[in-house]
């Protein structure tokens, strides 16, 4: 990969899918370094994503980042994430803005992908925040994950993720989020499953570990 990479958006159904699943994840983290007289970064929301897409491949991994500032989300230009020890940087410039709890608008990137057959890097990031008229905004996250969830194959993963979270992800037709939770009481089949949410199209059954900082997503079922 090399010291910058650009990632454009388009929001592609399951893009739109996890940019929903993340909020409500809620996965937040207090930061504090700005370099923007006007405008701040008050938090950080990042979570590695592992996703199968069938059961015969490894699953691929991507980073989403989001921020909160003090400043008008609406006039944000960029976002860029930086791996403080490699220098490498990904960029959008073109970032989402996503209105969460209490009405506060997040704005950020589902989609910052390791180069392929690399890893994701570990440690220490920074998160640039560029405005409408160029000033930045910078603060700080870090990312971790066990290294065995990249590397490893579906039928390995029952024993990877012992004891996580287990969450169902619930999607109508179009791909957007009907549904992100505990699994209910009553659902024994996906019949039941169908029988709460009569414009369901498909579920994915989803793992939650390090606090939420890191998502598993097994491969998408088919709804009756």
């Amino acid at each position: 990969m090399g010291r910058a990479e650009s990632f454009r958006t388009s929001l592609s159904s399951a893009a739109r899918v996890f940019f929903g699943l993340l909020f409500f994840a809620g996965v937040l983290t207090l930061f504090f370094s700005c370099s923007s007289p006007d405008t701040r970064i008050l938090n950080i929301s990042s979570t590695v994503v592992f996703e199968f897409k069938d059961e015969e491949n490894p699953p691929s991994c991507r980073l989403s980042v989001f921020t909160e500032t003090s400043g008008d989300e609406r006039r944000v230009s960029q976002i860029r994430a930086v791996h403080d020890a490699s220098s490498l940087v990904w960029t959008c410039n073109l970032p989402r803005k996503f209105a969460g709890q209490k009405n506060v608008v997040w704005a950020g990137y589902t989609n910052f992908v390791p180069a392929t057959g690399s890893l994701l890097p570990q440690g220490s990031y920074r998160l640039v925040y560029v405005d409408a008229s160029g000033e930045e905004t910078e603060g700080s996250f870090r990312v971790a994950y066990p290294e065995k969830l990249a590397t490893s194959h579906f039928a390995d993963y029952p024993q990877i993720l012992s004891g996580a979270e287990e969450i169902y992800a619930i999607y109508d037709i179009d791909g957007n989020l009907m549904y992100f939770d505990g699994k209910k009481e009553n659902w024994k089949s996906s019949s039941d499953i169908k029988n709460d949410y009569g414009l369901a199209d498909k579920f994915r059954v989803c793992y939650r570990i390090n606090k939420g900082t890191v998502i598993c997503m097994m491969p998408e079922e088919k709804l009756p």
